[in-house]
């Protein structure tokens, strides 16, 4: 029986951070100064931030990347400078380029201008678990769901934050939070992801009779994505109660 339950790994699957594209952002910059010299230079200006927004259209990433920094370095004070810088950091997060998409994000966050902040925060988090850093990571969501409790991440923040919390082996935190993700959104689509995470940390908790009613709520989804996890992880619970026969029944239908 304990070689059986022994497979079951712990993990944490973390929810895939929706990056909002900046597309909404992107405007095309006209030129509304009649002084020719002057419109010769906003032309210019133009130019070159179409050329970089059309290469984060078409999804070539490295050469918006190029042209963006190109265009910050020629016109800082340019209206359009604060949404082209933004655009330059979601083209580094698509490259997966965490610390230089975390380095420009942190400067749009000092700029009061900035209004994407929960966005900001939200890919902040999420670059700093891709670096395993997990406490900056704890602290841009919680950050967020500070000072952005109604923005549409915060559900996602809420879920990462427990998860998080979780993997610093930080237990009783986890399980606040936990239970905080699932009484707050109980309609979440990612909520079987919610009655995992606080399973595993009821189970390390050596809360198993807790654990084993979040697990058979997640069950009743015969569908869930975290079955099989679940159900192992269900055995494990029972098991530690005293109860073997369950245990094995529930996973020996697996094998």
């Amino acid at each position: 029986m304990t070689g059986i339950l022994e497979r079951t790994k712990v993990r944490a699957a973390f929810l895939a951070l929706v990056v909002l594209l900046a597309g909404g952002l992107i405007s095309d910059v006209r030129a509304q100064n009649d002084d020719k010299s002057k419109q010769e230079e906003v032309d210019a200006a133009t130019k070159k931030l179409n050329a970089a927004y059309g290469f984060y259209r078409e999804g070539q990433h490295k050469f918006a990347i190029e042209e963006l920094g190109e265009f910050l370095k020629t016109y800082p004070s340019h209206p359009e400078a604060v949404t082209a810088k933004y655009v330059m950091a979601i083209s580094q997060y698509r490259l997966t380029r965490h610390e230089d998409t975390i380095a420009t994000l942190t400067e749009l966050l000092a700029n009061p201008k900035f209004k994407q902040r929960d966005e900001a925060l939200a890919i902040v988090g999420y670059c700093h678990l891709a670096m395993k850093q997990q406490e900056k990571a704890l602290t841009a969501f919680e950050e967020l769901l500070a000072k952005h409790p109604e923005s549409k991440l915060a559900e996602s923040a809420s879920l990462n934050k427990a998860q998080v919390l979780y993997m610093l082996d930080k237990k009783p935190e986890a399980l606040v939070a936990c239970k905080a993700f699932i009484a707050k959104y109980p309609q979440s689509a990612h909520r079987a992801n919610g009655l995992y995470t606080l399973a595993l940390t009821q189970h390390s908790l050596a809360q198993y009779a807790d654990g084993e009613a979040s697990l058979k709520d997640l069950l009743k989804d015969e569908k869930s994505p975290y079955a099989l996890d679940a159900t192992m992880l269900l055995g494990q619970c029972q098991d530690a109660q005293g109860n073997p026969a369950d245990a094995i029944s529930r996973v020996t239908t697996l094998l």
